[in-house]
């Protein structure tokens, strides 16, 4: 009878892992797929910067997790209403600033700050 229970549970954590991965799957598709349309619609913007920024985040993140969507979607918003700020959001800006904080000072650890992308 143990045996039974113990196959039993088995099979059930088996086929709950099966379906969740799937999920997770079609929820990462959905995402991806979302991000490429804002990124279409970012380049048809037609401005150079724009135009920078939107391959630096292909780049840098080809799989988006939701709160890199989400930040994207802020992104698109900012950049449509104003195309000249998306040079702001550009990794190469992003370290511009790191490199004034680690002109401050930086950590013996870590050493200086890299950006590791772009973005807000």
């Amino acid at each position: 009878m143990l045996k039974w229970i113990i196959g039993i549970s088995f099979l059930v954590l088996l086929v709950s892992s099966v379906i969740r991965n799937n999920h997770e799957g079609n929820l990462q598709a959905a995402r991806t797929q979302e991000q490429g349309v804002l990124l279409v619609q970012m380049e048809a913007i037609n401005n150079p910067m724009v135009s920078q920024l939107v391959n630096e985040w292909r780049t840098a993140f080809p799989v988006p997790d939701e709160g890199k969507l989400t930040e994207l979607k802020v992104l698109f918003q900012r950049v449509k209403a104003n195309p000249a700020e998306a040079a702001k959001f550009t990794k190469e800006a992003k370290q511009k600033e790191l490199d004034k904080v680690n002109a401050l000072a930086t950590s013996p650890l870590t050493g200086d700050a890299k950006a590791q992308g772009p973005g807000l």
